[in-house]
């Protein structure tokens, strides 16, 4: 009886999440195909990714994962308008990098298509330098990275080898930086919408599909991308692989109900 209020309920919140739109997610990469040159988008867009030299398949966090050369190694997908989002935005992946000292992009959407030094160019996106986790939005035409170099704490160092959690939120007004579930940055100086320059495009393992560079040197896993902001709660359900989504993704409603049954 039990595990039948508690289906039922479930039932029923997703179905509240449906009607209501609180949440979409953009795009889903579980990576489970664990082999071949491309990669399937899980979160009903059909987003197709292919996977360039240097880019290869390895066991990760949750399945398998991505390894990237730091060379040459990137994913790359086709434009699309629908990740042209001017606010509220959750970005967030699994990485094990073997360096963390130099800039590496593990994935997001970049501001244009061709790299313009002296202009806005990074965009949307989470990486890794100085041992640190970072990310990067363009907001109303400026590049914004968090946290800044100025407020690096050492017990946020990225060690080699070691798989984290890194996920960054926007919502117009409030930046925010979780590393493995804990909110580490938290800002509201910067107030506007985030922008883009031609047709935005989604990219791992690198900052840009036209004009690469910054290559990742280590694997990704469990990339996700919201127009929604999430909680703290819902970034570390994410992070056990139980996605904060009204219709989840291929294998994940399933593996949902299973961690519920194991409760009663």
């Amino acid at each position: 009886m039990k595990l039948n209020t508690v289906v039922c309920g479930l039932v029923l919140l997703l179905a509240g999440f449906v009607g209501t739109g609180v949440a979409e997610l953009l795009l889903y990469l579980p990576f489970e195909e664990g082999s071949g040159n491309s990669t399937q988008d899980k979160s009903g867009s059909g987003y197709v990714g292919t996977l360039n030299d240097g880019a290869v398949w390895v066991k990760g966090q949750l399945g398998s994962a991505i390894d990237f050369d730091g060379e040459t190694g990137m994913i790359t997908f086709d434009d699309h308008p629908n990740l042209r989002l001017p606010k509220d935005i959750t970005l967030e992946a699994w990485v094990t990098v073997r360096n963390p000292s130099p800039i590496q992009f593990a994935a997001g959407i970049p501001y244009r298509d061709t790299r313009v030094w002296n202009n806005p160019w990074v965009g949307h996106q989470i990486g890794i330098e100085k041992k640190q986790f970072l990310s990067w939005l363009n907001i109303e035409g400026t590049n914004r990275q968090f946290p800044p170099f100025s407020e690096f704490k050492a017990e946020n160092e990225i060690q080699p080898d070691n798989w984290y959690h890194i996920a960054m939120t926007f919502d117009g007004m409030a930046r925010k930086s979780y590393l493995n579930g804990e909110l580490i940055y938290n800002d509201n100086s910067i107030i506007g919408n985030t922008t883009f320059e031609g047709s935005p495009h989604f990219v791992v393992g690198s900052h840009s599909v036209h004009a690469p560079g910054e290559f990742f040197g280590g694997a990704v896993n469990e990339v996700a991308l919201y127009n929604h902001v999430l909680t703290q709660d819902e970034i570390r359900s994410d992070m056990d692989g139980r996605l904060f989504v009204a219709v989840s993704p291929s294998g994940r409603l399933a593996t949902t109900w299973a961690n519920l049954k194991g409760k009663w």
